[in-house]
């Protein structure tokens, strides 16, 4: 059981609330995926596109990490490599400290 109820993933990918198949259920993709399409597709540009995943978001529901990148704001950073449209997180540090790191 998921959150919001049971969903089922389509031959097409397309992942839906399982009793009402026409409703979009999330994402079956990961963040980095996500963000290295929209980047590969030239939707956005990087910057963009990760301020879309991360600070959009955040300021949505308002928590900490809604300032963005700023002085004063809590070090919460990611470093990563893009090679086309494939993001590989590296490392995640949140409030200063790694919480991440191949």
């Amino acid at each position: 059981m998921h959150i919001g109820g049971r969903v089922r993933l389509t031959e097409e990918g397309r992942l839906c609330v399982a009793e009402r198949p026409e409703l979009l259920a999330g994402s079956a993709q990961m963040l980095p995926w996500g963000i290295g399409k929209l980047v590969g597709s030239g939707i956005a540009d990087l910057r963009t596109a990760w301020d879309m995943a991360s600070v959009r978001p955040a300021r949505f529901i308002g928590t900490s990490g809604s300032g963005g990148l700023k002085p004063g704001a809590a070090a919460d950073l990611v470093l990563f490599d893009i090679h086309g449209r494939d993001i590989s997180i590296l490392r995640t540090v949140k409030d200063g400290k790694t919480v991440y790191a191949v």
